[in-house]
């Protein structure tokens, strides 16, 4: 595909600072550019301001372009390049016209509050950077942002009372955001202000690591459950306590619109959800589908190490199944039964083997 776009000179693609020939003409103005291993001198530094579009994949050169000389790019994907680090992302946050930016598995520690210069961007992923980067306020209010992948400190402005209802006011007006996955609780209860104050959201993930954020999640979530009914966008809820257990789901249970709910933590038992889709936790407790249960449901997804919490007949309760997704590590007899329910099942859902789960 890459050569296919790059021979009707849709990308530019340069590989160990060579432009390959079926690359259109040398002096074409280049749009796309795709760089992959050794970039030093890739690209003439007075072309690099007609770029729409940088990627780097397969960096492990000791230079990078110049990303201030980029001031028209629109899109910047660096994943997994380890030499980008926060001096980069500096010159990064004067491209004012970028709409979308993956920092995905650099060396960027810090998201400075400058980043709010970046008016028109909608995706940001910040993914397996640094721990815990602090999310500034500015950054959070920005009016076309829709995206947003990390793991993020909550602003300390938001846990004041003055502050944090300006700041919810200014979330009502200007934020967009579908996707906030995910934030770290501990040390802030501003997650009550962003959950009240952006009504756009669709997916949501946190962590809590600490005694504080535990409490503090199992004082916040029970008042959250409006938001999990039908008059809500919100479709997707992650909650990663780690090793800590979570015992305070009974007060949601009931009629939920919420399609996913993936939980990581000590679980004894579920809740009686009533789910469009799905729900991933570590080690499946005792759970029982009944007739009528998750009636839509056409793809079940069971990362969880230990699956023997539920009976592999309960499949037969889902009329609507098409799809069964287990754990490679699943053992081969388990396998086999779900193998065997699939195919006594009206539909024969296919049983597809993955992996792993990126959440």
């Amino acid at each position: 595909m890459i050569c296919k776009q790059a021979c009707r000179n849709f990308i530019t693609l340069i590989e160990n600072g060579q432009r390959q020939p079926y690359c259109g003409k040398k002096d074409s103005a280049v749009r796309q550019l795709y760089l992959s291993g050794k970039t030093a001198r890739a690209v003439e530094e007075d072309r690099l301001s007609s770029i729409r579009s940088l990627t780097i994949s397969d960096h492990d050169g000791e230079e990078l372009v110049d990303f201030e000389k980029c001031k028209m790019l629109r899109v910047l994907d660096v994943e997994n390049c380890k030499k980008v680090e926060d001096t980069d992302l500096q010159k990064i946050c004067k491209l004012l016209y970028l709409n979308y930016l993956n920092l995905r598995g650099t060396n960027v520690k810090t998201l400075p509050s400058k980043a709010a210069k970046l008016h028109y961007l909608q995706i940001l992923d910040m993914r397996e950077t640094s721990a815990n980067i602090e999310l500034p306020m500015e950054v959070l209010i920005l009016g076309q942002l829709v995206h947003l992948f990390g793991r993020f400190k909550l602003p300390p402005e938001l846990s004041k009372v003055g502050t944090g209802h300006t700041l919810v006011k200014l979330l009502e007006r200007e934020s967009k955001l579908k996707t906030f996955a995910g934030f770290v609780l501990d040390g802030c209860n501003g997650f009550q202000h962003i959950m009240s104050a952006i009504t756009t959201l669709r997916k949501v993930k946190f962590w809590s690591r600490s005694t504080q954020g535990n409490k503090l999640v199992q004082c916040l979530v029970p008042s959250l459950q409006k938001r999990f009914t039908e008059d809500s966008a919100l479709d997707s809820l992650s909650i990663d306590f780690g090793n800590d257990s979570i015992d305070f789901l009974d007060s949601l249970q009931g009629p939920c619109a919420l399609e996913s709910i993936k939980l990581h933590g000590k679980l004894t038992r579920l809740p009686d959800f009533f789910l469009k889709g799905g729900f991933l936790v570590p080690k499946l407790p005792k759970i029982e589908v009944m007739e009528g249960a998750m009636p839509v449901l056409e793809s079940l997804q069971l990362f969880s190490q230990n699956i023997q919490g539920l009976d592999v007949s309960a499949v037969k309760c889902l009329h609507h199944l098409k799809e069964v997704t287990l754990r490679s590590s699943i053992d081969a007899q388990t396998m086999r039964f779900w193998e065997d329910e699939a195919k006594k099942h009206k539909n024969r859902p296919t049983i597809v083997v993955a992996q792993s789960q990126n959440t």
